[in-house]
């Protein structure tokens, strides 16, 4: 990646609970709802981001766009399991960068982790990436400050809440994931007592996207703690982006009202900013009609555990 606001456009390379919108444009390419989806598009919630880039980029052109999960539960039920014991604090759950070329029908996801210590827009104070979005301007510092750290520009901004991403979970049906043994997160919810493929819903894709403080049973019956924390979720994460693309295409093929409850679900939850326009989704759209999500690329950015009380960046 280049620096000073630019990025190179041979960008060598993560998701989301943000992967609503990968999800979208695949079962839209799939099922052919791009008139409904163009109506409905009206009525999604925007905001300004005032995007570092010098002019609007035409539909073609390549765009990196932010895609941030918020741990908000706002939206959800009183009664939902993640609401035990919690409040939403809207922060940046999920930090991922898609860098989308239409040229070549190329699709390449970045994850940043969340507690990432940077220098924060505008002051320059250190601080946790994730905290970012709980400010006045959030999305625009949130925007700036990966450009100042990391040189990555960014054209266009979606966000999605916990109950955005169980909508789209339900609308597929559950997504199958497999696992080689039992595993479980207590803080998160998560409990899968057996190993094989399992179709995780709504509210159990949710507890494996959110799962931090992940077990797995030995063959001696013992749980382990995986030692990866949020760098093993992250991982999680990408690998449960490609099975929910296939599985989103898949169900379009199969039954195009899919595509159009997935629509439904993703107009009621998502917040976009206000220059990703028809056309450029569109674009995504057609470079998703005849994608593998097998080949999508992806990517972490590098990073070194700190010391609590240590003021030095994690990168």
């Amino acid at each position: 990646m280049g620096t000073g606001g630019k990025v190179r456009r041979t960008w060598p390379q993560r998701f989301l609970v943000g992967f609503n919108a990968l999800l979208v444009v695949a079962c839209l390419a799939a099922a052919g709802a791009l008139h409904t989806f163009s109506e409905k598009l009206s009525s999604v919630e925007t905001i300004a981001i005032d995007s570092a880039t010098a002019a609007p980029l035409d539909p073609g052109e390549t765009r990196n766009i932010l895609i941030v999960g918020t741990d908000s539960a706002a939206n959800l039920d009183e009664d939902d399991p993640v609401n035990a014991g919690r409040q939403g604090e809207n922060l940046a759950d999920v930090i991922m960068i898609m860098r989308i070329n239409p040229e070549d029908g190329t699709a390449r996801l970045l994850s940043i982790p969340r507690d990432t210590r940077v220098a924060m827009a505008p002051t320059g104070n250190m601080g946790k990436i994730n905290s970012l979005l709980t400010g006045v301007d959030g999305p625009r510092n949130l925007i700036n400050t990966i450009r100042r750290n990391f040189g990555i520009s960014i054209d266009n901004y979606i966000q999605v809440d916990f109950a955005g991403f169980k909508d789209l979970v339900g609308q597929l049906g559950g997504v199958p994931v497999y696992f080689a043994a039992p595993v479980r997160d207590k803080n998160s919810g998560l409990l899968v007592s057996e190993a094989g493929c399992v179709v995780l819903g709504p509210a159990e894709a949710l507890a494996y996207a959110r799962a931090r403080h992940f077990q797995y049973q030995d063959s001696d019956g013992r749980w382990r703690y995986d030692q990866t924390g949020d760098l093993g979720r992250i991982t999680r994460q990408q690998d449960f982006i490609k099975r929910a693309m296939r599985r989103a295409s898949e169900a379009g093929i199969r039954n195009p009202g899919t595509a159009i409850g997935i629509v439904d679900a993703a107009v009621d939850s998502v917040t976009i900013d206000d220059t990703l326009t028809t056309g450029m989704i569109m674009e995504l759209v057609s470079v998703f009609r005849t994608f593998n999500p097998d080949d999508l690329e992806t990517q972490q950015v590098p990073t070194a555990g700190e010391m609590a009380g240590r003021s030095h960046t994690r990168r």
